[in-house]
């Protein structure tokens, strides 16, 4: 038992493939559940799709067209598209800590999601803002740099959650400390699942292929039903072995984070 309060299974530093296996363990029996804990979220994440705002060309050739008019609604359409995206950065932290209290021995559920609404309205929607604009500033110098920043601030929600005194720059400074070191261990953790995600996109990879994307494309456009059934159950198996990999994943991070927690208390 740690100082935060959470029993972390081992002492010693977890390998790569102990991560992933020790999540695959916390999952057992478990996946469906996590898969269909996923879904909702990535549908709720498209609701600003809604609002996104569409400037049609030809209607502001049409002289019946008020060009005003038109960009009155793209203005409307732009600040909701952005209002919708803010209101729903909570429930992405909330998604995110819902698979801290799985890697922790906790029950995963819709609920869990819309836990920062009640308690960290504002601090996850600064959090995140201020990773997103620190990580920008950082791109702009170069590329590379943005990309070694994001995995310095990866932790940031995470230890809101265990943290809730912090502010949202506290947070993110104490994402820095937490990863000072760690960062390679991130980077090399997320590749270690590029292999299943290529898996995944694999049927999509042979449309690529000129004589079978041609073949696919040519009886899709002919409306042959058999055609167009084997790409819509491809398609969803495809999704579904998605939102699988999304919850190995998370909860192999969530992992990696309550690792690097113990590691520190253990040292202080």
């Amino acid at each position: 038992m740690n100082t935060l309060g959470y029993k972390v299974r081992g002492s010693a530093k977890l390998s790569y493939g102990q991560l992933r296996e020790e999540a695959r363990g916390i999952l057992k029996g478990k996946w469906l559940k996590s898969a269909l804990f996923t879904l909702p979220y990535l549908v709720i994440l498209q609701m600003p799709q809604l609002f996104s705002p569409s400037l049609e060309l030809s209607a502001l050739m049409d002289e019946g067209q008020d060009i005003l008019t038109q960009l009155g609604e793209v203005l409307e359409g732009s600040l909701l598209y952005i209002l919708s995206t803010l209101l729903l950065l909570p429930l992405t932290a909330g998604f995110m800590w819902a698979w801290i209290d799985l890697s922790r021995g906790d029950s995963i559920g819709i609920r869990k999601m819309f836990k920062p609404y009640q308690s960290a309205f504002v601090k996850s929607i600064l959090t995140f803002g201020l990773q997103t604009l620190f990580t920008f500033f950082w791109s702009i110098l170069l590329f590379i740099p943005g990309i070694i920043k994001s995995f310095s601030y990866m932790m940031s929600v995470y230890i809101l959650r265990d943290r809730p005194e912090l502010s949202p720059l506290e947070a993110i400074t104490e994402s820095r400390r937490l990863m000072n070191g760690h960062k390679k261990d991130a980077f090399l953790l997320g590749l270690t699942f590029f292999g299943w995600f290529l898996l995944i996109v694999s049927p999509l990879l042979l449309l690529l292929v000129p004589s079978i994307g041609q073949f696919v494309y040519m009886h899709l456009y002919a409306g042959e039903w058999w055609v167009f059934l084997i790409f819509a159950v491809t398609a969803a198996v495809m999704y579904f072995a998605f939102l699988f990999l999304m919850s190995y994943v998370n909860v192999t991070f969530s992992l990696l984070y309550n690792q690097l927690v113990n590691t520190e208390n253990k040292t202080t």
